[in-house]
């Protein structure tokens, strides 16, 4: 059987990694991943933390499984924002989860336990990637672990446990992986392998996508001579070029969706959504350790990038402990991380700099981001890599080093274990008697009310996963203004104007949620004679079915 990092010797010794550790290594992580998120996995086909991107990320993984089987040629025209063509552009498009989660539901399985299967499975393979990287970096096995850990769990991936596409992180460190193979051995698989992982990562995020560029620009700063030397350095640079061409391509219908409507975002909202110094201290408040929730008090800030106190001081020791090209790579990749999420201003005191974001901003495509934060996956990388790679050269013995090792990645396990976790688990709404009437009702477009919030937006989604009716509404990153529009007139129901309008712009139902409607609107259902364009089709506990006749009919 043919090794994972076969032929890649570091001056720490051959790192080369056989499938029987692979597979400890995995069940490991897996089990530690039950250990921490066990109160979702233990209702996994139920409940999930009640936030509206996981409502609509149901949705998506639904839709694209579904869409994929039936109209692969029309995979973006969800049923959502009608009119609007390519509605999946709207938000991210999760293609790679959607094809992790697309057997589970074709199989049988709920929406709610396919995405959250898909979710869970992110936290091991984050593990493995990371721990294989740090292998072939030279890093010991035990302290390999520690890096796998660092990056897998950490607070930052338990606050956004509500956004599978926040969490998809699992490719990056196996690109760098094969990148850092294909530089070594020039084989084909290796190529492959390294443009299928970019591939994957670049489609989990649009944000990750970007990131992929300084990530792999600072791992080329550290291999180019090697690759030079053993000519393999067109090689890899045509394996990455040829998955940026793949993800620039796959990215056409956002890019599109874009232009169609100017979306953009101002450099205020990036502020808004970067990091903060004071953001790299910050546990989150589900951590239980006392001194977690003391700093936590203390620190209280809004991005929880804290990795645990001892990885912490590993990584920094790792400057003094470790006198290799390794190390210096896995601090420059963190320090990017940094710069990265800080967005597009980093403060010194008083001096404030540009930072990278600010240039990013002005390539095509770009524009549409808010969140920096998110590229910190960069520094959870580095900081996880530093750190093994100064466990692994402690002085003393190869069980001393084994024995400090497991006991640091003991300690972060308690640290890090997100015990508040239970109290944000709920059962997911499910779909009312309306979503199940449209299911056996005439083809047409639905309007449901009220539409005020994003968690409305992203309940009416999901809950079309029974009916697939073209929705009026939808959620994503940008909106479609008109759509939104034709929400406030469908407050005015029952009066004639509305009624006739919506019908006459081609809306058939309108699905009215009577006990979530303001005062004003039910005052009126229950006052005002319907509209004659309008006739009541079905009605539940929960309110009523109408359907819009068009003029003439």
């Amino acid at each position: 059987m043919p090794r994972v990092a076969e032929g890649a010797a570091s001056e720490a010794g051959d790192a080369s990694v056989g499938w029987r550790e692979v597979a400890w290594v995995l069940s490991g992580y897996g089990a530690l991943a039950a250990l921490h998120l066990w109160p979702l996995l233990g209702r996994a086909a139920t409940h999930s933390m009640r936030y509206p991107d996981t409502w609509v990320n149901l949705w998506s993984l639904n839709f694209v499984a579904r869409q994929a089987a039936v109209d692969l040629a029309n995979l973006f025209d969800a049923n959502a924002y009608w009119p609007q063509s390519g509605a999946l552009a709207y938000a991210e498009s999760l293609l790679p989860q959607s094809a992790q989660a697309a057997p589970l539901l074709w199989l049988g399985a709920g929406p709610v336990l396919a995405h959250n299967l898909v979710l869970l499975l992110t936290f091991p393979l984050c593990g493995l990637g990371a721990y294989l990287l740090a292998r072939q970096l030279g890093v010991t096995a035990a302290a390999a672990a520690l890096a796998g850990y660092v990056y897998a769990f950490n607070p930052f991936r338990w606050q956004h446990l509500v956004q599978i596409h926040h969490v998809s992180t699992q490719w990056l460190p196996f690109a760098l992986l094969f990148f850092l193979m294909a530089v070594r051995s020039g084989r084909l698989r290796h190529l492959l392998l390294l443009g299928a992982t970019s591939l994957l990562q670049a489609l989990s995020s649009g944000y990750y996508a970007v990131m992929l560029a300084p990530a792999f620009a600072v791992a080329l700063a550290f291999s180019w001579r090697e690759a030079v030397a053993r000519r393999t350095l067109w090689r890899v640079l045509a394996a990455l070029g040829l998955a940026a061409v793949a993800t620039f391509a796959a990215y056409e219908p956002q890019r599109e969706v874009q232009e169609r409507h100017g979306f953009t975002r101002q450099r205020e909202h990036l502020l808004g959504w970067s990091a903060r110094w004071p953001s790299f201290l910050e546990p989150g408040d589900m951590q239980a350790a006392p001194h977690l929730r003391w700093l936590h008090e203390r620190v209280a800030d809004a991005e929880p990038l804290f990795l645990g106190s001892l990885p912490l001081m590993a990584a920094a020791g790792s400057l003094v402990l470790v006198r290799k090209r390794e190390v210096r790579w896995a601090l420059v990749l963190a320090a990017t991380g940094v710069a990265l999420a800080l967005g597009p201003e980093i403060r010194l005191g008083p001096l404030v700099m540009p930072g990278p974001v600010e240039f990013f901003r002005s390539l095509p495509g770009v524009s549409g981001l808010r969140t920096p934060v998110r590229m910190v996956i960069l520094a959870q990388l580095g900081i996880g890599l530093a750190a093994g790679l100064a466990l692994s050269s402690l002085p003393g013995t190869e069980r001393l080093r084994r024995g400090v090792a497991a006991a640091v990645l003991a300690f972060t396990a308690w640290e890090m274990h997100p015990g508040e976790l239970a109290s944000r688990i709920e059962r997911v709404p499910a779909p009312p008697a309306s979503a199940h009437f449209l299911a056996s009702a005439p083809r047409g477009p639905v309007l449901e009310l009220p539409w005020l919030t994003y968690e409305d937006s992203a309940l009416y989604l999901y809950w079309s996963t029974v009916h697939w009716q073209p929705m009026v509404n939808g959620y994503g990153a940008f909106e479609p203004p008109q759509n939104r529009a034709w929400g406030g007139l469908g407050s005015l129901i029952p009066r004639e104007h509305a009624c006739r309008r919506l019908g006459e712009v081609g809306v058939r139902w309108v699905v009215i949620h009577e006990e979530r409607i303001r005062p004003g609107q039910a005052r009126r259902l229950r006052e005002e004679p319907m509209c004659p364009t309008a006739r009541t089709a079905f009605t539940w506990s929960g309110g009523r079915v109408l359907e819009l006749l068009r003029p003439g009919s």
